[in-house]
């Protein structure tokens, strides 16, 4: 219920600030895995009882009913260990992130492909086994391959990808790659949210003239509840006024934390003649508040999280973090993105 809830309350985003806002929960790709798990288990049950694919392969291929109880039973709690070990390791260097450089930082890792793809093969790889475990009967077969093959194949996958999280995990610690993921991704968003979504709407007109608002009494739009401004739907908010013949007037941006009531931005009719007020509810469906900053438009978190590095780093006289945050800095404040 929660996740249906979750997704309830950010209908109103736009679709990439949606696709950020979800691939960036660490539950998401583990839960499609475990999905593909329980798919993938309910296919080597069919194979096995049903066409009877253990009796067909040679006598040597065919496993009997107990060793693939035993084996089964064995590889499951194996790789429960290693998950609730993968768990605790997380733990840890989610306590050396905040600790050392900015628990701001906690996300990049956590929403980082590698992580929860990590996460999702461990938790589909035990789901497999236990449903597997759940399912086996002796009275059907006498002779299993499908499922004691793809039990094996599994473990093994599983094994490797521990060995491999802790590699990412390794050079996730080091400064230069964090600093470098971050810088990617940091990129990726300015660029997103500048070039993509507003560059298309900027005017083509050459004149300096100064603009003035139209005559007339201004309407205003208030925020409906407090928090930070992740996100606005630049595009949609464009349209609409557009449709409707509006000048608009921001007066909060992206970042800003605003109280219940507060005014957003003011609009006013280009056609004096018209004095009908619009409806506030179909601007509110373009802006999203939430609880914490996001850098999925803003840009100055962006660049926030860098600093507090740089001055944490300085704190633990760790010169060379600070230089290297200073220098990414640098990179955002000459606009060589």
């Amino acid at each position: 219920m929660n996740t249906f809830r979750w997704i309830a309350a950010r209908k109103q985003l736009s679709p990439r600030a949606f696709k950020d806002e979800l691939t960036s929960q660490i539950w998401f790709s583990p839960l499609i895995y475990a999905f593909f798990s329980v798919l993938l288990a309910a296919l080597t049950l069919f194979l096995d009882y049903y066409c009877k694919v253990g009796e067909k392969v040679p006598s040597f291929f065919s496993i009997n009913m107990d060793l693939t109880n035993t084996l089964v039973s064995t590889i499951m709690p194996g790789i429960l260990s290693i998950t609730t070990f993968t768990f605790n390791l997380m733990l840890v260097v989610f306590t050396s992130f905040a600790a050392q450089f900015s628990p701001r930082v906690l996300k990049n890792f956590a929403s980082s492909k590698s992580t929860q793809r990590i996460l999702g093969i461990f938790i589909g790889s035990f789901l497999y086994t236990l449903f597997v475990f759940l399912f086996l009967n002796s009275s059907q077969v006498d002779g299993y391959f499908a499922i004691p093959f793809v039990t094996t194949a599994l473990s093994v996958f599983s094994a490797g990808t521990f060995v491999y999280f802790i590699n990412h995990s390794v050079k996730w610690l080091q400064v230069n790659h964090m600093t470098q993921s971050m810088k990617t991704a940091s990129i990726k968003a300015i660029k997103t949210t500048i070039r993509e979504e507003l560059e298309i709407h900027r005017t083509q007109s050459s004149h300096s003239e100064q603009f003035s608002f139209p005559e007339g009494e201004k309407q205003r739009v208030c925020i409906q509840t407090s928090g930070y401004i992740q996100t606005l739907n630049y595009s949609q908010l464009i349209h609409c006024a557009k449709e409707h013949n509006l000048v608009i007037k921001m007066e909060r941006e992206v970042g800003d934390y605003v109280l219940s009531g507060t005014v957003l931005f003011y609009y006013w009719h280009r056609d004096s003649t018209e004095h009908d007020e619009m409806d506030c509810t179909v601007f509110h469906q373009y802006i999203h508040v939430g609880k914490s900053q996001t850098d999925i438009q803003d840009t100055t978190y962006i660049i926030t999280k860098f600093v507090e590095m740089a001055i944490k780093s300085l704190g633990n006289d760790d010169f060379k973090t600070a230089v290297n945050s200073i220098h990414q800095i640098r990179r955002y404040s000459s606009g060589n993105l």
